[in-house]
């Protein structure tokens, strides 16, 4: 018996040291793609259109892949609540500092710490969060409640993000520079550069989608559903919105939609819900939509109609 439980003890190591190694090599590519990525420069205009349409859209592919497998792979870690909780601590309290700092550095000799800075804030904000939306998970005690938290989060982030109402929206246009120091950047062509057309910042992936990115990889993972086909239904279907909020003017897409599309789709034959559990997902979910509508109009109303 106690062979067989240090055998079980040196693979559970094993595993952990396995997962830790992917999760440091990922964060490695994570910052290399970021800072290498915006220091090249393109004359865009020269090119043959099929060059062109790749330089728009295999940043964003590259780049989504990277945010969702190194959100995956902390989740894997599995840490303790405790050391959990630490790290989204130490995650934010490296994000404050450089993102001060990146406040504090202007003119074209600072543009790659600017680059250095962006990319090692996207990565302590992918860490804090992801930290707190695996302790967020917590609160999901069985698979079938994965269903009603995808349901619910789903609309009130598509009236939040892509209404005129929404907080989202309302933040997005009175406060952009907020919105951004507190969101992960995703790369695109952009001519907001010292050279010229580059590739830079130019969209976002605010704090909730990591949160709820993490709080949905954690809840698959704990009640051993579907994470593969999770992660890939998720991957595409969120690269394909933000390919869409890139290329589109003006448009915004709640990414909340296509990540709880993606949890439903992928995990739909192990989601089984009662008739009475049917009539209290769809109580509790027109309560929330009711309470979160109030919010989101009185918001707009009286905080941001008045700026």
């Amino acid at each position: 018996m106690s062979e067989i439980k240090a055998t079980d003890e040196g693979v559970r190591a094993t595993t952990s040291q396995y997962r830790l190694r992917k999760f440091g090599m990922l964060a490695i590519l994570y910052l290399t793609f970021s800072i290498v990525l915006p220091l090249h420069r393109f004359d865009f205009d020269q090119m043959p259109g099929i060059e062109q349409a790749a330089l728009i859209i295999l940043p964003t592919i590259v780049f989504m892949f990277l945010q969702l497998l190194l959100t995956q792979s902390m989740v894997q870690l599995r840490l303790t609540n405790g050391l959990c909780a630490a790290t989204a601590f130490a995650g934010i309290a490296i994000w404050v500092a450089f993102t001060m700092l990146a406040f504090r550095r202007h003119g074209l000799h600072h543009e790659i710490l600017l680059f250095v800075f962006s990319a090692l804030t996207g990565l302590s904000l992918t860490i804090a969060l992801t930290c707190l939306g695996t302790l967020l998970s917590l609160i999901v005690k069985e698979r079938n409640l994965l269903l009603p938290v995808a349901l619910i989060a789903m609309p009130i982030d598509f009236l939040g993000a892509m209404t005129s109402s929404g907080f989202t929206h309302d933040m997005v246009k009175h406060s952009p520079k907020f919105v951004s120091s507190v969101s992960v950047s995703v790369p695109g062509i952009t001519t907001h550069t010292s050279h010229g057309i580059g590739i830079g910042p130019i969209a976002f992936i605010g704090p909730g989608d990591v949160l709820f990115m993490a709080l949905f990889f954690s809840a698959v993972q704990r009640f051993e559903m579907a994470e593969k086909s999770t992660f890939w239904w998720m991957y595409a279907l969120l690269t394909f919105s933000m390919i869409l909020v890139l290329r589109v003017p003006n448009f915004a897409v709640g990414a909340l939609v296509p990540m709880g599309l993606a949890v439903i789709i992928a995990n739909a034959s192990q989601i089984k819900l009662q008739r009475e559990e049917l009539f209290a997902v769809a109580y509790a979910g027109v309560l929330v939509l009711i309470l979160v509508g109030f919010f989101f109009w009185s918001s707009h109303r009286y905080i941001f109609h008045s700026h």
